[in-house]
C-alpha cells in the first residue's frame, strides 16, 4: 500500500483519545456500605467508568489512616468495594497524616507499612500524606523520608501527594507528584493565591475547595482547568463525607474544560 502521510495524520489524530490534562482529586473520605454494599461510592464508581478519559485521583480513609491494627487488612465493606474503583484512569491513595510534621516518623510510617501489605486487589497505588508541613529545614528532611519510605514499599514510582493546604516550599516539588498548593473554603480562595514557576509548575498542583456554590463555579474551574491547567481539582457545596450534589456537572466541567 502507497505511504500517505495523510492517512498517518489521520490516524494519529483519531486514535489520541488522550487522557485530561487536569484530573479530579476526590478526598473519599465515605464509608463505602450505606444502604447496600458500595452504596456510598456508586455515584463515583459510574462516574470513572463513564469517563475513561479523565484522571481520577481517589483517597480513601478507613480511620484518619488505614485503620485497625498494625498490618491488619480492612473489613469486608473496604476490600469488597475498593476494587469496584479500581481502573486504568484512576490512581487510589492511602490517607495518612502527619500533623504538619509533629506525627512521630515510625506512627507514619507503620500507617504506610499497613497500606503496603493490604491485598493486591484494594491496595492503593500510593499515599496522600494530609497536614503535610509548609516550611522546610528539618521538614523537608522528614517529608523526604516518609515518602522515601512509602516508594520502598509501593515502588520507587509510586505516586505520592503531599497536602499542606496552601503554598509550599519548592523543595518538595523535587519528590511529590503533586501537591495540594489550595485547600480552602471556596469563599476563601482565589486564583491570585496560587504560584506557578519552574520549581513550582501548575500541573504538581490541585486546588480543593469546600462550602461552595451549589451549582459549580464553571467560571473557576475554566480558569483553573483551561487556563492555569492545574494538576488537579475538586470542588464542593459540602465537605468531603457525602457525594456533591453537583458531582456530575462539575465532572463534566471539568471534562469540557480539559479538552
Amino acid at each position: 500500500m502507497k505511504y500517505n502521510p495523510f492517512t498517518k495524520l489521520f490516524l494519529i489524530l483519531a486514535t489520541s483519545s488522550h487522557a485530561a490534562a487536569s484530573a479530579i482529586l476526590f478526598p473519599l473520605y465515605i464509608y463505602p456500605f450505606q444502604d447496600v454494599p458500595c452504596g456510598g461510592w456508586t455515584d463515583v464508581i459510574d462516574t470513572v467508568k463513564a469517563n475513561p478519559n479523565l484522571p481520577f485521583h481517589l483517597v480513601i480513609n478507613p480511620d484518619s489512616g488505614p485503620g485497625g491494627l498494625a498490618n491488619s487488612q480492612p473489613n469486608s465493606d473496604w476490600t469488597g468495594c475498593i476494587p469496584q474503583l479500581k481502573s486504568a484512569n484512576v490512581k487510589l491513595f492511602g490517607y495518612v497524616h502527619t500533623t504538619n510534621g509533629s506525627q512521630p516518623q515510625s506512627a507514619v510510617n507503620a500507617n504506610v507499612t499497613t497500606y503496603a501489605g493490604w491485598s493486591a486487589s484494594y491496595r492503593p497505588h500510593g499515599i496522600f500524606f494530609d497536614e503535610s508541613p509548609v516550611t522546610a529545614g528539618a521538614n523537608l528532611t522528614y517529608m523526604q523520608a516518609l515518602v522515601g519510605h512509602a516508594r520502598s514499599l509501593f515502588g520507587t514510582s509510586s505516586p505520592v501527594i503531599l497536602n499542606p493546604g496552601r503554598a509550599t516550599d519548592p523543595g518538595y516539588y523535587s519528590f511529590a507528584n503533586l501537591i495540594l498548593s489550595a485547600e480552602n473554603f471556596y469563599s476563601a480562595f482565589s486564583t491570585s493565591q496560587l504560584s506557578f514557576s519552574t520549581s513550582t509548575p501548575a500541573s504538581k498542583q490541585a486546588v480543593v475547595l469546600h462550602h461552595g456554590p451549589a451549582v459549580t463555579d464553571s467560571n473557576l474551574v475554566r480558569e483553573l482547568v483551561s487556563t492555569d491547567k492545574i494538576g488537579a481539582i475538586f470542588l464542593t457545596s459540602q465537605e468531603y463525607t457525602t457525594i456533591p450534589p453537583d458531582w456530575n456537572n462539575f465532572v463534566n466541567l471539568v471534562q469540557a474544560d480539559s479538552q
